[in-house]
């Protein structure tokens, strides 16, 4: 195990190629654990009291205002939750370019999602438009305008009409609802080498939403019914809900360093540990979506004894009353009976509770 001394010269020494390649393997490893159909993306903004230039000004919504921070680009795989990419310190002026730059890495892997999904400002119409070209279709919202909102209170008056359709939908929470939709062909454009270029996109307007103007949907997948586009667009939350926790237990937000290079090293420790985890949690009996606060309090936070032998090392932690779950887990099947030989290590590592 690599003191902390040894792990942050090793950090501050970090190349960039070693770090692609670093996740590269990641994402190679993480294919079997993952569905890869649908991508939730988002940014992230770390905020920073340091001075340095090195470090852009954005708007840091965890403190409500703009100042010195990293731009953290994201990407969750939405079946499993699990973060297989993330791209720190992005500048400002390069963000709407992020999809396209993980794309770019993952395809040559044999990675081609059917979906992206994200929020109005993820990206724009112009790499929203290549991502269509590629054989992917995007999901977002539109912003609102009031002439947007005008149309859609109008054709309410007019329920009938063949732009409505009433679907039954999941929600993300669990159980069903009933929702009237109003749909609608738009063209979108933007510019590209100065010519005007255009494409269509099918809008969903969802006036009772719960709010107090209508939800705005506009996908690229005109092939899907409604009512699978409709759902697609909601669980987005879950990047929310799993940035929330990197925040929060893992300590996202609390830079170590101005070096753009440290920053991508540490979020990307971060997305590994987040992901040990999610990965632990799914081989627990009763505790397969516990977060990981809730796993390290049942299972992890004790005491116990590490013992070295010519043969092997045990690990011999306290029992807790969540022991019989560990034990029993998949994950850990042979590690808790004679142990595991581990090839680097020339020993076997056995794990014992008492």
């Amino acid at each position: 195990v690599l003191s902390c001394t040894s792990l942050e010269t090793f950090d501050y020494d970090m190349r960039k190629k070693v770090l692609e390649d670093m996740k590269k393997t990641y994402i190679l490893i993480l294919m079997k654990y993952m569905d890869m159909s649908v991508f939730n993306i988002d940014f992230h903004v770390i905020p920073s009291f340091s001075k340095s230039e090195a470090l852009e000004t954005n708007h840091a919504p965890s403190r409500g205002k703009n100042m010195k921070s990293a731009l953290v680009f994201l990407v969750q795989d939405r079946e499993s939750k699990i973060f297989p990419y993330s791209n720190a310190n992005v500048k400002r002026s390069e963000a709407s370019d992020e999809v396209i730059k993980f794309l770019d890495k993952v395809e040559p892997l044999g990675i081609k999602p059917e979906w992206i999904v994200g929020d109005s400002k993820v990206t724009n119409y112009k790499n929203i438009a290549k991502i269509k070209k590629r054989g992917i279709d995007v999901v977002t919202i539109r912003r609102k305008g009031v002439e947007m909102v005008r149309e859609v209170e109008d054709a309410k008056k007019n329920p009938k009409a063949g732009t409505w359709r009433t679907v039954r939908i999941k929600r993300t929470k669990g159980g069903y609802e009933k929702v009237k939709v109003h749909i609608k062909t738009i063209p979108v454009g933007y510019y590209d080498d100065g010519k005007w270029r255009t494409f269509k996109m099918r809008q969903l307007a969802i006036p009772d939403n719960g709010h107090e103007y209508p939800m705005f949907i506009i996908t690229t997948d005109f092939k899907h019914s409604v009512k699978d586009i409709v759902e697609m667009y909601p669980p987005r939350w879950l990047i929310e809900l799993g940035i929330k926790t990197q925040t929060k237990f893992f300590d996202l937000n609390q830079l170590a360093s101005d070096l753009s290079i440290k920053i991508d090293f540490d979020t990307f420790l971060t997305q590994i540990s987040h992901m040990l985890y999610q990965m632990l949690a799914k081989n627990l009996f009763r505790y397969e979506n516990a977060d990981a606060e809730t796993i390290y309090k049942e299972f992890i936070e004790g005491g116990g004894k590490v013992k070295i032998y010519e043969d092997k090392i045990v690990v011999q932690l306290n029992r807790k009353r969540t022991t019989g779950y560990m034990i029993n887990a998949p994950i850990l099947e042979g590690w808790v009976d004679d142990g595991k030989n581990i090839s680097w290590l020339g020993k076997k590592l056995q794990i014992i509770w008492k």
